[in-house]
């Protein structure tokens, strides 16, 4: 086990996922699934592992939830880590087919459980960390970065 969370320790620092993406109606900065694992790429390379997205379909009472895990995966012992996170689907959205909203909730689920294994925090610039739909929020205050160190390896 020791190999993977190693593995894993050394992605955490290496890989800088920037929000690239911009929101044309909010004009807010976004980061994307497929953003975050491009960044990962050469540094799974290096590193001799591999990440996976899976999917699963879970029902909580009449709503339905894609339950996105994120897997690191040593490509030497076969050892894994793994994170996840949850999406709902929306009843409806405007202009979106069926099929469309389950991807939406993948993509938004598979995000976050990547993002779990890799510790990238949402900043206070982040519009999902800071909508106060209009009421006052509290200023967020900054956690600290977990490195190598903190675990004597």
């Amino acid at each position: 086990m020791k190999t993977i969370l190693t593995k894993l320790s050394k992605l955490q620092n290496a890989v800088i996922a920037d929000k690239d993406q911009t929101n044309k109606f909010g004009g807010y900065g976004y980061r994307t699934k497929e953003g975050i694992l491009s960044k990962t790429k050469p540094h799974c390379e290096k590193l001799e592992c591999t990440i996976v997205v899976s999917d699963q379909a879970e029902y909580v009472g009449e709503w339905q939830y894609i339950k996105s895990t994120a897997s690191l995966i040593c490509s030497e012992t076969g050892e894994q880590v793994s994170a996840t996170a949850y999406a709902r689907e929306p009843i409806a959205q405007k202009a979106l087919q069926e099929p469309q909203m389950s991807g939406s909730a993948s993509s938004y689920a598979g995000k976050y459980a990547i993002g779990n294994l890799l510790c990238i925090s949402d900043s206070s610039l982040d519009p999902d960390a800071t909508n106060d739909h209009g009421k006052k929020s509290k200023p967020v205050a900054k956690k600290p970065r977990i490195t190598e160190e903190s675990f004597n390896l």
